[in-house]
């Protein structure tokens, strides 16, 4: 039997061991962790039996990969959807005139809110204008989603391979108008200041100045994907995710190495009819291909492509525990899975405009989850886990070991959240920062604390790590051993939902 080596364990990981093993390949996975999951990991991080995500926490494209699809309806996987009532807040401080005033304390509270609905979420804004816009931007996309989604995610290149239909072509020209434009524009086809905020911090996912060409496309397809699907989490933590993969992957006979980094190939017992599925960097792909004794060839320009991939900015992590919920004066900040803590439009984009810059903002963009609202099973009586990130730039903090810029970094976000929740700080019970440095040393392919991965710039996009109708092999396509990165680096990039990783394993198996 033909074997597969999968080297790390996070979710793009396990979906190619899962999808190789299906196929009739011996697999075995190979973590250098003494954990699994990679991104998709939960741990008691502050208190005994509160849940907390290490990094993935909310999951608006994991129901986009069918191989997750099929273990949700498989009872024995253990994989829950669940819920919020609303997908995600952004409150807006406003000052007693009226006007929006960023960092203000005390300052009355508005915002917007992201409800499954379009309708639903159309009608909060205060002009017509607003209204008809939002519903006329994502109406159509929302109800075709799934097509939509299957073209958008897969590399760019295929798309002029595929039998796509003339009406598929359209609806992905029309949303494509919208993607490829910068989200500042995008969102002053919007008049209102909770409108513009509202797109504006969705598309502050992307990590990337507002006005970049093609920072909409993530503000579009997650928008698109909460009035689609919601954004979900998984019952129990994203460790679910992980742990249902290990289950279909022992299922068809895969196995799991803990605790063991792969420095060369010549770590892994691979023979020259065999695959080698590389969950790591692209730097760190060809650090284990150098160092072997026979490294196989890679051709120059996926080498060129693979040395110059380049990383975005990072995010310092502070896990909570608070006795009670978050007092936001936003009321549907209190029913939100996700919270955007960045004032307006404007505001957002200096935010982001400084952390690409080399510069940690006076107030950084930060993203609050409270996976417990969708998922009661993470809490413990009255006790609730919050997650908050703040973008801040890439390695900032320095070493691991100092804890004067953790401290620092922890007190920033606590400051932000406390703007829009006076007395959140009274009701933390215990907490645990991490700095961009902790999130690279706790996952090797978040370089600088960069959790997606890359740089989400719009050839950081298109061409992640390189632009082909294949950007999953990093070998030859000649006889020998067969090496294909599978990470978050490749198409369709970052998130929990493994897509890399299928997509990899599909190439492999189409070679």
């Amino acid at each position: 039997m033909t074997q597969a080596f999968v080297v790390g364990s996070g979710p793009n990981g396990l979906v190619a061991a899962v999808t190789l093993a299906r196929a009739g390949y011996a697999v075995t996975v190979v973590e250098a962790q003494s954990t699994i999951g990679g991104g998709a990991r939960s741990a008691e991080l502050t208190v005994p039996g509160l849940i907390h995500d290490h990094c993935a926490a909310i999951h608006p494209l994991a129901l986009e990969n069918p191989l997750l699809q099929s273990l949700t309806s498989d009872d024995s996987a253990g994989l829950e959807w669940l819920l919020p009532p609303v997908q995600c807040a952004h409150p807006l401080l406003r000052t007693a005139r009226g006007g929006l005033a960023a960092g203000f304390a005390g300052a009355k509270s508005g915002g917007a809110a992201l409800y499954r609905g379009v309708h639903a979420t159309a009608q909060q804004f205060p002009t017509a204008h607003d209204r008809f816009w939002w519903e006329r931007i994502f109406r159509s996309p929302a109800g075709n989603f799934t097509e939509l989604a299957s073209d958008i995610l897969q590399p760019p290149l295929r798309l002029t391979q595929s039998e796509t239909t003339g009406r598929r072509w359209g609806n992905l020209l029309r949303f494509g108008v919208l993607a490829g434009l910068p989200a500042a524009t995008t969102s002053r086809l919007l008049l209102s200041a909770e409108a513009r905020a509202l797109f504006g911090g969705v598309a502050a996912h992307g990590f990337r100045p507002l006005t970049g060409p093609g920072s909409s496309a993530i503000g579009m397809m997650l928008t698109t994907a909460a009035h689609a699907r919601g954004w979900p989490v998984a019952k129990g933590g994203s460790q679910a995710i992980t742990n249902a993969l290990v289950h279909a992957l022992k299922q068809s006979g895969g196995q799991i190495t803990t605790g063991s980094p792969v420095r060369s190939l010549d770590n892994l017992p691979a023979s020259t009819d065999d695959i080698v599925m590389l969950d790591t960097t692209p730097q760190a792909a060809l650090r284990i291909i150098d160092a072997s004794r026979r490294p196989p060839h890679v051709p120059a320009h996926i080498r060129a492509a693979l040395s110059r991939y380049k990383y975005g900015p990072g995010v310092a992590v502070v896990n909570f525990a608070i006795e009670g919920d978050v007092p936001w004066t936003y009321e549907p900040a209190r029913r939100a899975g996700t919270v955007h803590l960045g004032s307006s439009l404007h505001d957002i984009h200096t935010a982001e405009r400084g952390i690409n810059r080399g510069r940690l903002p006076e107030h950084p963009f930060v993203l609050v989850t409270q996976q417990y609202v969708a998922d009661p099973s993470r809490s413990r009586g009255n006790l609730h886990p919050i997650d908050a990130y703040a973008h801040v730039p890439a390695g900032y903090a320095g070493e691991r070991s100092d804890q004067r810029d953790a401290s620092a970094l922890c007190a920033s976000i606590e400051r932000v959240i406390e703007q829009y929740a006076p007395g959140f700080r009274e009701r933390i019970v215990a907490k645990k920062t991490r700095t961009p440095a902790d999130v690279e040393h706790d996952n090797a392919n978040f370089v600088g604390g960069n959790i997606t991965t890359g740089a989400n710039t719009l050839a950081g996009v298109l061409g992640r790590p390189r632009l082909s109708t294949n950007p999953y092999a990093v070998t030859g396509r000649g006889d020998g051993l067969q090496v294909y990165l599978c990470s978050a680096a490749t198409p369709p990039g970052a998130g929990a939902h493994g897509l890399c990783g299928l997509y990899a394993a599909q190439a492999a198996l189409s070679h």
